[in-house]
């Protein structure tokens, strides 16, 4: 089973993401208010029934590959569990993490960016230190270009990309 994340400010939003990307008879594992908004845990029920056709097995006919998986999975979920719980303990210890995480957030930025990004963030930043710490690490990790001229070259083709009407 594969176990998708959603993320919304509100539960309906999150909710109306979860309908969009599993259909409507998606089978919700877990919903919890997050900082920030709502975080959803769903799968497709259509793999569940799919699966490799143990589920139409015995229980007692269960391979012991059949349990390493289902271990597996019960694994990621505890993880996940313990990452979120982790996560909300940094953001409840540092107010510039929690509002830089907000702001991020609202401009568009996903979640687990900003959870692998914001781990690292030292301590003791003003908001104007943690921003341009923030800035920096974007321009290292993403390439960016070095001089604006590089747009207009001949023959270059370029594509932008984002919601409509803001370009």
């Amino acid at each position: 089973m594969n176990i998708s994340r959603f993320f919304g400010s509100t539960n309906r939003e999150a909710m109306r993401q979860v309908r969009l990307a599993l259909g409507p008879d998606a089978l919700v594992v877990s919903s919890q208010r997050v900082n920030g908004g709502v975080e959803i845990l769903a799968a497709d029920p259509t793999q569940i029934e799919q699966g490799n056709g143990s589920e139409h097995e015995a229980p007692d006919a269960m391979t012991a590959a059949d349990v390493m998986r289902q271990m597996g999975d019960l694994r990621g979920a505890l993880e996940s569990r313990m990452d979120a719980l982790m996560w909300g303990n940094q953001l409840k210890q540092s107010s510039t993490a929690a509002s830089l995480f907000q702001s991020l957030l609202a401009s568009g930025f996903s979640t687990a960016l900003l959870r692998a990004m914001l781990r690292h963030l030292p301590a003791e930043l003003s908001m104007r230190a943690a921003i341009e710490w923030v800035r920096s690490e974007l321009v290292r990790s993403l390439p960016v270009l070095s001089s604006e001229d590089a747009l207009w070259e001949s023959g270059l083709i370029l594509a932008l990309v984002g919601p409509t009407g803001v370009g």
